[in-house]
């Protein structure tokens, strides 16, 4: 017994399913990138804090991050 399916315009569907997806990809490791500096930068303020003698609040602001955006991870 052999069964046999085809199936007639799928590649608009499979088009459309891959750019929804890696747009998605693109979205949450942007996020996951922003949450990690994010921690980062705390844990060093919480360091400098530790290890400097009264450090200024210019000292413990002078971490920055630049933020990661969908089009630019």
């Amino acid at each position: 017994m052999r069964i046999e399916a085809r199936v007639k315009g799928l590649e608009p569907v499979k088009r459309l399913m891959d750019q929804l997806s890696r747009g998605k990809l693109q979205a949450a490791s942007a996020k996951a990138i922003n949450d990690t500096g994010f921690e980062v930068r705390r844990a060093l303020q919480s360091e400098m804090g530790s290890v400097f003698d009264r450090p200024t609040d210019y000292i413990m602001r002078s971490t920055r991050l630049t933020k990661a955006t969908r089009d630019k991870p």
